[in-house]
Parts: C-alpha cells; structure tokens; sequence
C-alpha cells in the first residue's frame, strides 16, 4: 500500500483524535465549553490539512520518483 493511501486513510481518525485531545484538556484546563469546542474544531482542521497536504507530496514525489526510474530506464534500452 502506497504511503500516500495510507496517510490519506488515517488522516480522518487522526482529526478527530485531536479535536477529541484539544476538547478534553481544555476542559479539565477549566476552560469555558464554547471555547473548548473552538480549540478541538481547530485542532481538528489544522490535523486534517496537514495529513491531506503530506499525502499529496507523497503522491507527487511518488510519481516523480517514477518518472525518472522510466526515463532511466528509456535511456539504457
């Protein structure tokens, strides 16, 4: 399984895992319940863009890193 895939697919678990870490120490921080749906939303957000954006590198280093194994590959025949 490619990396990108992978992280894709972790990505989902990994944001609600934060907003369910950023809401429940705030909480116990004794911070005010909007505000700690706030922080978990965005610890949600910064989570999943983070995980999407490294995926995406992946994939395009992925493919880069294909690209060059063929046109090696095209020089040697």
């Amino acid at each position: 399984m490619p990396l990108a895939v992978l992280i894709d697919e972790i990505a989902g678990r990994a944001a609600l895992a934060a907003f369910a870490l950023a809401g429940g120490l705030s909480l116990a921080a004794g911070v005010e319940p909007l505000y700690a749906v706030v922080r978990g939303i965005a610890a949600f957000l910064g989570v999943l863009i983070v995980c999407r954006w490294l995926a995406g590198l992946c994939q395009v280093l992925t493919q880069e890193i294909g690209d060059d194994q063929e046109q090696a590959r095209g020089r040697g025949a």
